[in-house]
């Protein structure tokens, strides 16, 4: 069962790592508003953490509007571990999200994600190796259609872990997210009536880690929140 500290659902904690549900609309790391984030609730609830270094052993970056499983080393030896992990796509991550558009069968998305400028908002993709470009790959599938109003809960299963790649590939595949208008979506939730809801939806539903020494879980899972599970239930 999950434990809350200050606000944030803990999934898993041991000597060695932490393993957050990460609400929505709440920034990884230190920013301008440096008090909403998961840094910040680091450096006050666990200020050894910053021996690690200053960002206190984030081994993750989650969008703001993005929920989900979110893991955190405790120690020097179990940040490198699993930052090395992470570098050699060991670390297997799902996701899901609600589209306006579904597709026939589970596709994978393979091909390279680059930003064309420095400190540019949007991922771009192609479909051949380019300077700076990084190779990425996703399986979609459609878990679930709901009808009444014409979605589809969608769920992406990654070993790597791109800028926005769950995203831009989402799009290039023509099942947007529903409302990232960045990546292809014309509608928002509000054209639901789901005004509950972030601006788009992207859960981190589980993450599996391989065999190691510094926890005895090899897979955790991110309750889905309230706003999806109820929108799921009613519909």
């Amino acid at each position: 069962m999950e434990k809350k500290k200050a606000g944030y659902q803990i999934i898993f904690e041991n000597e060695s790592i932490l393993v957050i549900n990460k609400p929505a609309e709440v920034h990884s790391t230190f920013g301008k508003n440096s008090e909403n984030t998961i840094a910040e609730f680091i450096k006050n609830s666990y200020p050894q953490n910053l021996l690690i270094n200053e960002e206190g052993g984030l081994l993750q970056r989650l969008d703001y509007e993005t929920s989900g499983c979110f893991l955190v080393a405790k120690t020097i030896p179990a940040f490198n571990f699993f930052k090395e992990k992470i570098k050699n796509h060991q670390l297997a991550k799902e996701y899901l999200f609600l589209s306006e558009r579904g597709i026939s069968q589970p596709t994978w998305v393979k091909n390279y994600l680059y930003s064309r400028y420095r400190g540019s908002k949007k991922i771009s993709i192609s479909e051949d190796p380019i300077p700076r470009a990084l190779y990425a790959e996703t399986l979609f599938s459609v878990e679930q259609e709901i009808i009444s109003k014409k979605l589809y809960l969608i769920k992406a299963q990654t070993c790597f872990g791109r800028r926005h790649q769950v995203r831009a590939q989402a799009g290039f595949l023509n099942i947007p997210l529903l409302g990232d208008s960045l990546y292809g979506s014309d509608k928002s939730f509000s054209n639901y009536d789901l005004n509950e809801f972030p601006k788009f939806l992207l859960h981190g539903l589980a993450l599996k880690v391989p065999k190691n020494s510094y926890c005895n879980k090899t897979e955790f899972t991110a309750s889905i929140p309230s706003y999806l599970a109820e929108f799921i239930k009613n519909h």
